[in-house]
């Protein structure tokens, strides 16, 4: 993923790490771009999970990366906060199978999840 469009955003007076992140205030950054100038992060906040039968979970969070440049770590551009969805724990090959109970669980999720990004955007849900 380019860093070019957020930090072009940079901001000096960007919160470090914004309060509704699940991470200690101040967690490490973890990695670099390729050239080894730019380092990132991300925040992160779970909004719920949906176990699958066969094995495989369904994670909703809420979500934003941050990256500063190495020479100017004052510096933190953080993007908008966005919805993240993760499919963990999949057979390999397997395409995991979801009942109609999981899907109202997952659009009750994702629902919860909007309302989330909303709050922390200052908007109304």
């Amino acid at each position: 993923m380019s860093t070019a469009p957020l930090l072009s955003h940079l901001d000096p007076t960007a919160e470090h790490c914004p309060a509704w992140c699940q991470y200690p205030e101040g967690h490490s950054y973890e990695g670099t771009d390729h050239e080894e100038t730019t380092e990132f992060r991300y925040h992160s906040r779970p909004v719920g999970r949906v176990d699958l039968d066969d094995g495989a979970v369904i994670q909703v969070d809420v979500c934003a990366e941050d990256a500063r440049r190495i020479e100017q770590p004052e510096r933190v551009a953080v993007a908008t906060p966005s919805v993240a969805l993760y499919v963990d724990t999949v057979p390999v090959g397997l395409t995991p199978q979801v009942t109609a109970d999981q899907v109202q669980r997952l659009a009750d999720l994702l629902h919860t999840a909007a309302v989330e990004l909303d709050r922390i955007n200052g908007g109304a849900a």
